[in-house]
């Protein structure tokens, strides 16, 4: 695989300067600008991160055509791959405030011209802040639906997994629940068994 790899300061500068590319000239750069703008107010209807990207993904390729878009943020397992991975690419660090926000990459055919990188830094800018919220809201999630102790997700997270499951049912996908009773045992004491009720009326 034929890989542009952006990794210089300027590259990465040019990332995180809102709201345009400053080698553009100035009409180009009043253009983007608007168009920055207006993608992040596009990108401000939701915080989740897999919607975000999606929309970020449909909104870019009418500006440069891409055949893959891939995304990864380690910290909270998040890995979103949209389209094709194809043979030229072009990857960037995404940072803000010296936040680090993830990393993403496009690919393609064809190699990337060099207007076409300064169009996805620009428009790069314009999704740095709103996934900057999508990531905040995903780590208050997380806090919220999983035990510190163990990492396993708790009672919350499972009313809410329960609720997308049946809001995704149809005729071609059914749904087979599983209760179960944990007994736990403890050395210093008697057996104790904490049972769950997973059925609801």
């Amino acid at each position: 695989m034929t890989t542009q790899n952006l990794s210089t300061t300027d590259r990465y500068d040019s990332v995180i300067t809102h709201p345009a590319h400053p080698a553009l000239n100035k009409a180009t750069k009043n253009r983007f600008a608007s168009r920055v703008l207006e993608l992040t107010g596009v990108l401000q209807t939701t915080l989740e991160t897999h919607e975000l990207l999606a929309i970020f993904a449909k909104e870019i390729q009418l500006v440069v055509p891409y055949g893959g878009l891939s995304y990864e943020f380690p910290g909270l397992h998040i890995e979103v791959n949209i389209g094709v991975e194809s043979t030229h690419s072009c990857a960037y660090q995404l940072v803000v405030l010296e936040d680090h926000l993830g990393n993403m990459k496009f690919t393609r055919n064809e190699p990337f011209q060099e207007e076409e990188l300064e169009s996805i830094e620009c428009l790069l800018a314009g999704l740095l802040y709103p996934l900057r919220n999508s990531l905040l809201y995903q780590r208050a999630v997380d806090s919220a639906t999983t035990d510190p102790l163990t990492g396993i997700k708790n009672r919350a997270a499972m009313n809410d997994t329960i609720k997308r499951e049946i809001g995704l049912l149809n005729a071609t996908n059914p749904l087979c629940p599983v209760l179960f009773s944990i007994s736990i045992t403890s050395k210093e004491s008697t057996t104790h068994t904490v049972t769950s009720t997973v059925t609801r009326h």
